[in-house]
């Protein structure tokens, strides 16, 4: 089955408000000293099953609105230019990029409608699946987009040819190896899994977890796609260019007003105070943004201060749950689950719900793990 094709089409979807069907990317293959550039095409998502964990009745249907989002053949383009790297993760790496034009589908120059600047997530070639899954949780968050969690500007794909396989920057620049995470963390068992990028709805699932009722999950064409190590695939996730990432511990407001322990020496109790009051403010703002994406459904799986990141104060859109600007976003959803919340049960909204409680809890790895 092509990657140009989706075997559902969602109901009532809006559109992406900024969104191309392809995208030129410049400096991203440096061949003999020149720049080759390397065309992407718009492709689909990969749908996540839905999650359940109430079994007094069977579970009922899944809406429409699961589908993966479709594809933009509108001949709308990008031409960008890669910049630093930004950060290396699990499954890709993180690049900017410089917005050089921007067409629409007919053609017109429509460059001073889009940002200056955006960010390039790219797959390692082994986890393409695992980044198709995450544009389809930013498609089942469109609406929180530039609010809550970034913009996502589309999910694109690839196969490079010849020589360009070895010339590609982001694969070269590669140096962390992914860490083989056991499912049972008290299990010593060893599961022989189907593909080495598994995901987390397609462990062994003796329980019944997942369903797949409508069929999204199971005819996509990422269900049955494995990498190549001849012909691989360059999968492209086009996000908005944010901020660093949260405090880290002796950084965060709260352990700043603890180092002015000696102005407040004649008083501990107005530095207790003070202290309280950042922590609940710095915190409530972040329970607030994560507030958001359960009202949806999702699960985050990994929220970590690496996963929340800064908005510049011209980004900041107004909250309509919250009525408020949010200062940061979160990021990185391929470990995501989602339960659908208009048909559920009482643990699955319980088990969303409490999601929040992870924020600035360095036993929960808010702060990152021993393991990387």
């Amino acid at each position: 089955m092509s990657l140009q094709s989706a075997s559902n089409s969602p109901e009532n979807q809006p559109e992406p408000k900024f969104a191309f069907s392809t995208i030129t990317i410049h400096d991203c293959v440096l061949e003999n000293g020149d720049s080759v550039p390397v065309v992407v095409e718009a492709s689909p998502s990969f749908p996540a099953r839905r999650y359940t964990d109430d079994y007094t009745d069977p579970p009922p249907p899944t809406v429409k609105t699961w589908a993966a989002r479709p594809i933009l053949l509108d001949g709308s383009s990008l031409d960008v230019s890669l910049m630093g790297l930004i950060g290396e993760g699990r499954i890709g790496m993180t690049y900017s990029a410089r917005i050089n034009s921007a067409r629409d589908a007919t053609g017109l120059d429509v460059t001073d409608s889009v940002p200056q600047e955006i960010c390039l997530k790219f797959a390692k070639p082994p986890y393409v699946r695992s980044l198709a899954r995450e544009a389809w949780f930013y498609e089942q968050l469109h609406k929180w987009q530039g609010i809550s969690t970034a913009k996502c500007f589309g999910f694109f794909s690839a196969t490079p040819v010849g020589t360009l396989v070895e010339s590609l920057l982001p694969w070269k620049e590669s140096k962390k190896v992914p860490r083989r995470r056991r499912y049972h963390p008290d299990d010593d068992t060893e599961y022989q899994l189907p593909m080495k990028d598994y995901l987390p709805d397609e462990a062994p699932d003796p329980l019944g977890l997942y369903s797949d009722e409508h069929g999204f999950h199971h005819d996509s064409p990422w269900k049955t796609w494995e990498h190549s190590a001849e012909s691989p695939l360059l999968a492209v996730l086009a996000l908005e260019k944010l901020g660093g990432h949260y405090f880290m511990p002796d950084k965060e407001p709260p352990q700043r007003v603890k180092g002015l322990r000696h102005v407040f020496q004649r008083s501990t109790t107005l530095l207790h105070l003070l202290i309280s009051w950042f922590f609940g403010f710095i915190r409530k703002s972040l329970r607030a943004m994560v507030d958001d994406i359960t009202q949806e459904g999702v699960y985050h799986n990994d929220i970590t201060a690496f996963n929340i990141l800064g908005v510049p104060e011209e980004s900041r859109t107004l909250c309509p749950r919250h009525n408020c600007r949010h200062k940061w976003r979160l990021v990185d959803f391929d470990r995501a689950d989602k339960i659908d919340p208009a048909n559920c049960g009482p643990w699955e909204l319980e088990r969303a719900a409490t999601q929040v409680d992870c924020i600035g809890e360095l036993w929960r790895g808010f702060w990152g793990t021993v393991e990387e």
